[in-house]
């Protein structure tokens, strides 16, 4: 495959009420992939071995909000700011591209259907998909990688990929299968990982939560998003707003 593309999410699109779902892709040519798979792989080693903690990924949420092997291994909140700020400062050096499509609901809307809001923005994620063929011109096939849940939650996952390629506004550009990996064994899921929760809490208007500045690694960030074509502005291409009022 010459495209390869990592998906992951944050929040629930049945509790838009605490705050927007959000689903993030981080899109690489298959010969820039080793080299962004390793640099992440590199990153975490590396975490591990100055802090004397096990870890094999970097679950953003965990490291944040002080959970699992970060707490087990009672890591302060300075050193944990650091390892956010370092992998966002990793991220905005690697060969990729992003794509984002965020839903939020306005007041106090009640979402009826959760799998039909998960479908939408997949469908979303999956046009801005074929939209990015300018920057993979040579590419005519694409992968799209997701983090693996139950079988069920994968099958349904699948089904929402092919009700988006024959629903697509966007004209197909490649030609997608879609594959299930442990995010712990596939170091860009990671990366669409901390992507997705960084984008999630700005739009919560958190852009500072104890230690951690979410505002500047957002900024860091920013350079990977895919811009509009002619247009300095990613807002409505590589990252989009879907409003449920």
């Amino acid at each position: 495959m010459c495209l390869l593309i990592y998906i992951d999410e944050s929040g629930k699109p049945n509790e838009l009420g605490r705050g927007p779902f959000v689903i993030a892709s981080v899109a690489v040519d298959k010969l820039s992939a080793d080299n962004a798979i390793n640099s992440v792989r590199d990153f975490v080693g590396s975490v591990s071995q100055r802090l004397g903690i096990n870890i094999n990924e970097i679950h953003t949420s965990d490291l944040v909000g002080y959970s699992n092997e970060w707490r087990r291994r009672r890591i302060d909140i300075s050193r944990r700011v650091q390892v956010f700020n370092d992998f966002a400062q990793s991220i905005s050096g690697l060969d990729i591209l992003l794509n984002i499509v965020v839903v939020r609901a306005l007041g106090n809307v009640v979402v009826r259907s959760p799998d039909g809001v998960r479908r939408v923005a997949i469908t979303n994620l999956v046009e801005r998909v074929f939209m990015s063929k300018p920057w993979f011109p040579n590419c005519s096939k694409a992968t799209l990688i997701f983090d693996s849940q139950s079988p069920r939650e994968n099958g349904r996952v699948k089904m929402d990929v092919e009700y988006a390629i024959r629903k697509s506004r966007a004209r197909p550009t490649f030609r997608l299968s879609v594959v299930f990996r442990d995010s712990r064994n596939e170091p860009l899921i990671q990366v669409a990982d901390y992507v997705a929760y960084v984008v999630r809490k700005i739009y919560m208007g958190h852009t500072q939560y104890r230690l951690f500045n979410l505002q500047h690694a957002f900024q860091l960030l920013e350079s990977k998003i895919r811009r509009c074509p002619d247009k300095n502005t990613y807002k409505g291409c590589g990252l989009k707003e879907w409003v449920i009022k």
